[in-house]
């Protein structure tokens, strides 16, 4: 999406008056104000083409392009008795020509210091996605001769009895066309404060709006049917607060309104999919659905925050949050609409409850929050510290009935699901006390305690609570060297009734339970060292563990009883990190990261029970690892020549275990037959190389090199769209990230 803003006007227009700011700057005069800033501009040439490069930062082209910069600030003279002050800044201005600044930020402020101030912000931020091969163009047409079932628009409804015949799979794959997603978001930001005494007040606005199109897919058969799911959003913000603060008593009230409106047409958005046919003899057939996108809806919120100072060694503080949750968006049109076609969903009664639902939602949640603090210093070496907060949301929300048909592999099956807004209120209490016991190397001892309580409306775990205990030594026991090293252990209980939420919405229970809910038991633990023993020389080391172990009821290890879910998980981080300054003109620096994440999932696919099912149970465990590695060094060659460079590389693995540790009755059953999928891994280099010159007092030269490389092994890349042979499985057809891309850029700098 190459859309051109007014960004460049504005960039150009800031940067016209810095020789006026460098001209007013040459005035020496009493009383003067004060002018300074650089201004940058520079170009710079990419070597290929590469959407997953330029993902985030909007360089996705091959060739040349030109960037700038500038900082500019004012503010008066110390001896003028003036406060006035005045800063604009603007960083990565795009002056190519396929982009406007994609990702440009410009901010200017002014005002007078401690009376009044204003500020005005603009920020973009792009996102490049992957080109997916779907039915549809990223306008919502339907590609190569494809037609809609039933007369069906992008917005309109069609009929069931009417199809659009594709003749085999090999045929769909040559229908089907490559289509780009990605997106851009504009954000205009602007606000004011003053204060009047011991009070001050602050407004704020900002409105930004998203464009463009997302990877999306309609659950069908074939796996899913992608297609670009269009993006045409506006958010807006308003905040006005006042704040009230003397040495003893400080207090804020806030009032904030935001709105997010979604300027497609519709409120749902049409989509094709394709079901396979009962036989391989048979014609594929394509369907068509209502995908509903985000809903239009607003909010209102009142904070407020109070602290005040009870003695000199005593503060009591606090927050509350009250808002109002509102969406009342048309409901996405049913894609069968007609009495006839609803006679005989759920036994003949399906079209009175489709009618039964309102045209809108009706939507409204009351949210809530208090949180509180005391802190304290009793004596000097002691420091002690409460907390509570609460969290509550109360949904108000309809209780309402879904009903439609959904297809399967060419079988037309009726259903109804019910929609049941969840609620819940969660507290927290907290100890903490802190105690030095050796003051000549600072030695201290942090012990806390928290306690949690969740209570959730349709969940499989309503009801939970979680005790967690936690212990903290700092010591400086060396001059030169000072650590950290904590322990943490949580644990959870609570009243699963894990069908709960499947039979509200009018499914059968699901034996999987969710492991942020499931009761467990966590362990964690930190450790950090730092050692200085000179002005050159830094070494750091860290490590973090923390590892949670699930309770599933009734689960049994060695018969596989018991619901299907996440068993257990594991986490390590742990690496040095080292500076170190050569002489006054040379200094380096080096890191190591290693991280390990470990999943393993047991269960048997069925309820909880005694004896061991016919199936037998599985274990199915994925290992990652990330290794990342750093090095960089800045070396001032001589006193106008400066120089840098930093390699980095980071490396990781994905293992699979599946299934092992069956226990079946028979040699035969599918849990035993399945292999372990492939290892997956993925490699990047980036090395830099930057080099500055002055070539006067104001004017600096600058220029540089990069190489950047990404590898991904994910065997994932390799699927066509629609395999050659086969009518199962339908994929984005998305290619392997890899990439090499080369920069090499250059500029100057003026300074006044």
């Amino acid at each position: 999406m190459k859309t051109r803003y007014t960004l460049r006007a504005i960039a150009l227009a800031g940067v016209s008056l810095l020789p006026l700011a460098a001209f007013a700057a040459e005035d020496d005069a009493a009383n003067k104000p004060l002018i300074e800033g650089d201004m940058s501009v520079g170009g710079y040439w990419q070597s290929s083409n590469n959407p997953v490069y330029g993902r985030y930062n909007g360089f996705i082209d091959q060739g040349f392009g030109m960037l700038g910069s500038f900082d500019l600030k004012s503010r008066d003279a110390w001896n003028s008795q003036g406060t006035q002050y005045f800063e604009a800044t603007g960083r990565n201005l795009d002056f190519s020509d396929s982009y406007n600044a994609p990702e440009a930020e410009v901010n200017a402020k002014f005002g007078q210091q401690g009376t009044w101030g204003a500020h005005v912000d603009y920020d973009a931020i792009t996102y490049t996605g992957n080109s997916i091969y779907t039915p549809y163009t990223g306008s919502g047409s339907l590609v190569n001769g494809l037609l809609p079932y039933g007369g069906a628009g992008i917005n309109s409804r069609g009929s069931i009895f009417s199809t659009t015949y594709v003749s085999n799979p090999s045929a769909l794959a040559s229908v089907l066309a490559l289509t780009p997603t990605e997106t851009r978001r504009d954000i205009i930001d602007g606000g004011a404060n003053f204060r009047v005494g011991a009070w001050s007040y602050d407004i704020d606005l900002r409105h930004e709006h998203k464009a463009g199109t997302m990877e999306q897919t309609v659950d069908a058969s074939f796996s899913g049917t992608p297609f670009a799911q269009p993006i045409d959003y506006d958010f807006d913000r308003y905040r006005a607060s006042a704040a009230y603060s003397t040495r003893q008593l400080q207090a804020q009230f806030a009032y904030t309104y935001s709105r997010f409106t979604d300027n497609f047409a519709n409120s749902a958005f049409n989509v094709t999919y394709f079901t396979s046919p009962p036989t391989p003899t048979n014609a594929l057939y394509q369907a068509q659905g209502a995908y509903s996108l985000p809903p239009s809806n607003d909010a209102h919120y009142f904070t407020g925050a109070l602290g005040y100072n009870i003695t000199p060694s005593t503060r009591i503080s606090g927050n509350f949050r009250y808002g109002l949750e509102l969406q009342d968006a048309t409901m996405a049109p049913a894609t069968f609409s007609t009495p006839t076609q609803f006679s005989s969903l759920t036994a003949g009664g399906g079209y009175n409850l489709l009618a039964s639902n309102p045209l809108s939602l009706d939507g409204k949640a009351q949210v809530y929050g208090v949180t509180t603090q005391l802190s304290s210093n009793p004596i000097e070496d002691l420091d002690l510290q409460a907390n509570y907060r609460l969290d509550g949301r109360d949904a108000e929300t309809p209780t309402y009935a879904i009903a439609g048909f959904h297809g399967t592999d060419g079988a037309i099956s009726p259903n109804a699901s019910y929609s049941y807004p969840q609620s819940w209120l969660k507290q927290n209490a907290s100890l903490e006390a802190g105690y030095r016991l050796l003051r000549e190397s600072n030695t201290k001892i942090i012990v806390g305690y928290g306690y949690d309580d969740v209570d959730r409306s349709i969940a499989q775990v309503g009801r939970s609570s979680s005790s967690t205990l936690s212990a903290k030594v700092t010591s400086a026991p060396l001059t030169d060297l000072n650590g950290q090293v904590g322990y943490e252990h949580t644990n959870r209980s609570g009243v699963v009734n894990i069908g709960l939420p499947w039979q509200a919405l009018g499914g059968s229970p699901e034996p999987s339970l969710a492991y942020y809910q499931a009761p467990m038991t966590s362990d964690g633990a930190k450790l950090r060292l730092d050692y200085t023993p000179n002005q050159d020389t830094s070494v750091g080391v860290f490590g973090k563990f923390t590892q949670d172990h699930y309770h599933n009821p009734g689960y049994n290890p060695l018969t596989g009883a018991g619901y299907t879910g996440t068993s257990m998980d594991r986490n390590i981080t742990a690496g040095p990190d080292a500076s170190y300054r050569l002489n006054q003109d040379v200094s380096l620096h080096a890191f190591y990261t290693f991280e390990r994440i470990f999943f393993a999932n047991n269960g048997n696919g069925a309820g909880p029970t005694t004896n061991p099912p016919g199936l037998g149970h599985y274990t199915a465990a994925t290992t990652d690892d990330v290794h990342s590695v750093g090095l960089s060094g800045d070396w001032k060659a001589t006193d106008r020549l400066k120089l840098s460079a930093g390699y980095t590389f980071y490396y990781g693995d994905v293992s699979y275990y599946l299934y092992n540790g069956v226990i079946a009755p028979t040699t035969t059953q599918s849990y035993q037959n399945v292999a372990d999928l492939p290892n997956v891994n993925s490699s990047m280099h980036s090395i830099k190389l930057n080099a500055e010159y002055k070539l006067t007092s104001t004017m600096s030269v600058w220029g540089g090199y990069s190489y950047d490389m990404f590898k991904d092994s994910d065997w994932a890349y390799s699927w066509p769209a629609v395999p050659v042979g086969g009518y199962s499985t339908m994929t984005t057809g998305v290619m392997s990230p890899n990439y090499v891309v080369h920069t090499v850029f250059s500029g100057v700098t003026l300074k006044f």
